[in-house]
């Protein structure tokens, strides 16, 4: 899903991009909201990561926020296919959906500045 994704970290990268950005798709779908939640996540599903990804050191914080600061939004918005990013229509807007909140999931922040 990742494989068109520019990456925009340095040639020296310890991770491969579709394997981070694997780690903070299934830790956002379980509930994680911030950088820390995705390196915690990242640290207690080692295992079960690894039955997909193969061996691997799990990221720190600071390379997912480092990753998602340099993440350019429109490629990432490409990257997704559209079912990932457009909500099923419901005929009616939720109360609130005009509010954005503060806290979000970098990806989901991507997301959402894309309009998806």
């Amino acid at each position: 899903m990742f494989s068109s994704l520019p990456d925009p970290r340095a040639s020296n990268t310890r991770h491969r991009l579709s394997d981070v950005m694997f780690i903070a798709l299934a830790a956002s779908l379980r509930g994680a909201q911030s950088a820390v939640d995705d390196a915690q996540f990242a640290r207690s599903k080692r295992g079960l990561l690894e039955s997909f990804l193969g061996p691997f050191e799990p990221p720190s914080h600071d390379t997912f926020s480092r990753l998602f600061r340099r993440l350019d939004p429109e490629a990432f918005g490409q990257a997704l296919p559209a079912s990932a990013t457009s909500p099923k229509p419901t005929g009616k807007d939720p109360a609130g959906a005009h509010r954005r909140p503060k806290n979000l999931h970098p990806a989901t922040h991507q997301k959402m500045r894309l309009g998806r």
